[in-house]
């Protein structure tokens, strides 16, 4: 069974996915939508868990202040959080502190040398595959 993360934003969020036997996560896209459309978000979601199915966590990455506090945008995401759980009530979905994972994620994206444009496409992806991996190194 795999493992799906979230590095959700307010206009897009990027998607990983683990392999089946939950060792490697890699990117697998970002989702673009108008300001905050959970519903949107959320068929995009349906989609993927067709596709890869069995799925048996989403790992939603959230913002928390340096001092641990949830973030403003944490606070959205805790919003997302109660809509993803209404919509999959079949999936666990874990609350996952995402802290830096962007910050690491456009450090990858300097090592391999990508365009402007080519960061802009990958970031999200590359901060979920970022979310993912630190939760299973942790689980």
């Amino acid at each position: 069974m795999r493992l799906i993360a979230i590095d959700f934003g307010t206009k897009k969020s990027g998607i990983a996915i683990s392999d089946p036997l939950k060792i490697i996560a890699q990117p697998l896209k970002t989702i673009f939508y108008k300001e905050l459309n959970f519903s949107f978000i959320t068929e995009e979601i349906k989609k993927i868990i067709d596709e890869y199915k069995p799925i048996e966590k989403i790992i939603l990455g959230i913002t928390t202040n340096l001092d641990n506090s949830i973030s403003n945008t944490g606070k959205i995401i805790l919003k997302f959080y109660d809509f993803l759980q209404k919509e999959l009530p079949n999936i666990t979905i874990i609350l996952f502190d995402e802290k830096y994972s962007t910050k690491k994620s456009k450090e990858i994206m300097t090592e391999m040398k990508l365009s402007i444009k080519q960061k802009k496409e990958r970031k999200d992806a590359l901060a979920a595959q970022k979310i993912l991996e630190d939760y299973m190194d942790r689980y």
